[in-house]
């Protein structure tokens, strides 16, 4: 993240450095019908390898620009089960599903913060704040 020639102080760098270093948990209300699938591509840990077009979530997607579910999202919950196994079934059988996905951080890498207004210690502040 770069934030070069701007007047953050530590506070305001902090607010930037957690949205993008924080997880995020979406949940979503769908339902779809017998015989159709929620347009998932799943990978064995649950993670999303995609989403089809066209399906169900594509369309929540749609409807839902700000808690989109993309790529590299996890699905953690479907409806009260937590089990991978019954998460996938759930997923397969059920027709109302609600379904709670795990967004990690962003897992960003550096924070430049030249001509600002944080000063050293900030910057050492921030990062023993976030591990690095």
């Amino acid at each position: 993240l770069y934030v070069s020639q701007n007047l953050f102080r530590v506070n305001g760098a902090r607010a930037i450095l957690h949205a993008f270093v924080a997880p995020v948990m979406i949940k979503v209300q769908i339902h779809r019908q017998p015989g159709q699938t929620a347009g998932l591509t799943l990978d064995n840990h649950l993670k999303i390898l995609g989403v089809t077009p066209a399906s169900v979530m594509d369309s929540w997607n749609s409807d839902n620009p700000a808690d989109e579910v993309m790529t590299g999202d996890f699905v953690v919950r479907v409806n009260d089960k937590t089990d991978p196994a019954e998460l996938a079934e759930a997923l397969n059988s059920e027709t109302d599903l609600e379904v709670v996905f795990h967004r990690p951080g962003a897992e960003m890498k550096f924070l430049d913060v030249s001509d600002n207004r944080i000063g050293l210690a900030g910057v050492t502040e921030l990062r023993d704040e976030i591990g690095r």
